[in-house]
């Protein structure tokens, strides 16, 4: 929205699901034919195609068991995941 209130070309949206991020980029690259790249630890995809980027993320909680590590990520709701 951002992009777009400042006349701006849209490059790269952000996209959260419940579920499967994964799976719905693999859904969704059926239909860009662009290249997807998937992080299964994170459950985050992104498609990259000529001229757009579009990342998609499963709705999560994030556990940091020591500062400055990776995060331990678990399923959750967007709800749970906006707080």
């Amino acid at each position: 929205m951002r992009d777009t209130s400042l006349g701006a070309k849209i490059v790269d949206i952000d996209i959260v699901v419940e579920g499967s991020a994964i799976k719905a980029a693999q859904v969704l690259n059926k239909e860009l034919h662009g290249e997807l790249v998937t992080h299964q630890d994170f459950g985050t995809a992104s498609i990259m195609t000529n001229n757009m980027r579009v990342d998609l993320a499963s709705a999560r909680v994030e556990k940091y068991p020591k500062p400055a590590t990776l995060p331990h990520v678990y399923p959750s709701t967007i709800i749970e995941d906006l707080n």
